[in-house]
């Protein structure tokens, strides 16, 4: 079983994790606010992608700890594999 913590945006692992995927996370920022904007569930700016994109953030913290592994490239076929290798409950 895995003991999940809180990590604030300000903790260096956040910054240093959102820092090294900054390029992947800003595509899937701009993909999130795409689909709610089509969904017209925002009539203004939600900040629903900014609230998701920190969710993958401490998602990729909580991989690399859980798994003793550093992922080097989100969109990587390598990661997929990774990623269905490793079960996280």
């Amino acid at each position: 079983m895995y003991n999940f913590r809180v990590i604030p945006a300000k903790e260096n692992i956040f910054i240093e994790t959102k820092n090294r995927f900054q390029d992947i996370l800003e595509d899937f920022k701009h993909y999130a606010e795409t689909l709610t904007i089509e969904a017209g569930n925002a009539k203004a700016k939600s900040g629903k992608a900014d609230s998701y994109t920190r969710y993958l953030i401490r998602l990729i913290i909580f991989y690399e700890e859980s798994n003793n592994d550093e992922l080097s490239d989100l969109t990587s076929f390598e990661a997929l594999k990774k990623n269905r290798g490793n079960k996280i409950y």
